[in-house]
């Protein structure tokens, strides 16, 4: 069950995100991406 929640969460995801026209370029979406890693402490995270 938790598998397809994940599954299903991540198809919503990137259906908003294709129809999202601002995060249409890759370079924006990269970018949104990165900073959001960044705040949310995923990219340097300590094991």
């Amino acid at each position: 069950m938790g598998a397809a929640g994940v599954i299903l969460f991540w198809r919503g995801v990137w259906a908003l995100a294709d129809i999202t026209p601002v995060i249409e370029q890759p370079l924006v979406s990269m970018v949104l991406g990165a900073v959001i890693l960044f705040v949310s402490h995923q990219w340097y995270r300590e094991l």
